[in-house]
């Protein structure tokens, strides 16, 4: 469900550089340099790809409200109108009484 963060996205554990590498062929402190680049890179990306997933689903649920806001509204709109005929029918009522008594 929204909020839940999957145990593969750590977002603010640090990852074993081994297995985030990315980039550098050679050895030495530039492939080091360059591992460490790529799994900020690559931290960076997994908290905007769930940044991103958070805010589709807020989306999705603002658009939900919305229609259950505009139904609730017609529901509404309808039952102000009834009670208005009502209203006006049960004042022709009492006209009609006054005028019998």
């Amino acid at each position: 469900g929204r909020g839940h963060r999957p145990p593969s996205s750590p977002l603010w554990k640090e990852e074993d550089p081994a297995s985030a590498r990315v980039g550098g062929t050679g050895s030495g402190r530039m492939d080091g340099a360059l591992g460490k680049a790529g799994e900020h890179e690559a931290r960076v990306y997994a908290i905007l790809d769930t940044l991103r997933v958070e805010i589709e689903g807020t989306a999705e649920e603002a658009s939900v409200y919305r229609q259950q806001r505009d139904e609730y509204e017609r529901k509404l709109e309808a039952h102000l109108q009834e009670l208005n005929m009502l209203h006006g029918a049960l004042a022709e009522l009492e006209r009609v009484h006054v005028n019998m008594t």
